[in-house]
């Protein structure tokens, strides 16, 4: 069921990674790249996220270019170079190009699987209180699918989750209770506390 669940998850991230949340977070030029974008004029898009790139370097900029290589939107589709552009965005802090990466490394789409490298992202996701890379860290570390399983941590990740979203969070903490002692769980709420406080 967790497995069944997982592969949902993965395919509801990568459904809503091709476009920005937000299209003001794109500054500048690359405001023009992603209305074209949106618009799906994508010659318009390519002109103005090139320009924005080799002008404003901005993240945005990567992360529509990768859209266009990745999907072949006005483009000859390349999906090396798309995700070298996701790449390059994420490392720019891009959210959505690194929850991209997570979901593109975990299921092989566009790459080989890299468990250590969809974690990674995740990671950096989950720690800038992103709820997606949270979940998904839950996740993979409750499976140990391609990671080292631990359910200290999935379960720490799943209880700061609940605590914007109580569901289905709530009910995966309790799935992960069966295989967990007493002093487990009371430790993983005490990191998730921690984290919490931190913030």
């Amino acid at each position: 069921m967790m497995k069944r669940f997982l592969w949902i998850l993965v395919m509801v991230l990568w459904c809503n990674i091709s476009f920005a949340d937000d299209p003001n977070d794109c500054p500048g030029i690359s405001q023009s790249a992603i209305q074209a974008l949106m618009k799906k004029e994508y010659s318009a898009a390519l002109k103005f996220a090139e320009e924005s790139r080799n002008k404003e370097n901005v993240a945005c900029a990567d992360f529509i270019l990768g859209n266009l290589y990745f999907e072949g939107w006005g483009v000859e589709k390349n999906q090396i170079k798309g995700l070298n552009f996701y790449k390059q965005a994420a490392e720019k802090g891009h959210d959505i190009a690194q929850k991209f990466l997570g979901a593109a490394y975990f299921k092989g789409i566009g790459t080989d699987k890299n468990h250590a490298l969809a974690e990674k992202w995740f990671k950096i996701l989950a720690e800038k209180d992103n709820v997606n890379g949270q979940t998904y860290l839950g996740y993979i570390y409750a499976m140990g699918d391609g990671v080292n399983q631990n359910l200290i941590e999935s379960y720490m990740w799943f209880y700061i989750v609940s605590k914007k979203h109580p569901e289905p969070a709530r009910s995966e903490m309790k799935k992960i209770e069966n295989d967990m002692s007493a002093a487990d769980v009371a430790s993983a709420i005490k990191k998730a506390n921690e984290w919490l406080g931190s913030r």
